[in-house]
């Protein structure tokens, strides 16, 4: 993170979680993510948003809400798709949002694939610069 952050926002584009995911193996590693977030990285998660979430996964998360610390599930948001732009531009620049998360960018950023050699070759380019003067879009946090 740069100078003066000290937050940070997690976006999970979900439109493609289906009951076939529901396995032990994925089940493992949702458990994981969750408590490498609620305490790991506990204070510095502002927030996390679920994107385009399938009726599979909002059904399951009935069943992994309750395995989550209060402070952290507070922190998760499902935001309506047509409400995007307005709520993921206070925290994401536009300019390298995809479109289909309601920003300008036009495309697909490359898919990674857990490769570590194969991933670190993908050319990325740089995020936008970090601008002190632009509010706090959350200053309660």
């Amino acid at each position: 993170m740069g100078p003066g952050i000290s937050k940070f926002v997690v976006l999970f584009e979900l439109s493609g979680f289906s009951a076939e995911m529901v396995r032990p193996i994925a089940m493992q590693c949702l458990l994981q993510l969750s408590r490498l977030v609620q305490e790991v990285n506990a204070e510095r998660l502002a927030a996390a948003y679920f994107l385009n979430c399938s009726l599979a996964f909002r059904f399951s998360w009935h069943f992994l809400a309750p395995l989550m610390d209060p402070r952290t599930r507070r922190k998760i948001h499902w935001p309506n798709p047509p409400d995007n732009r307005a709520i993921l531009g206070q925290f994401v620049d536009l300019s390298v949002l995809e479109e289909r998360f309601g920003g300008d960018f036009v495309g697909d950023y490359p898919s990674f694939s857990g490769r570590r050699l194969r991933d670190s070759a993908l050319p990325l380019s740089a995020p936008p610069a970090y601008n002190s003067q632009m509010p706090d879009p959350l200053p309660s946090c």
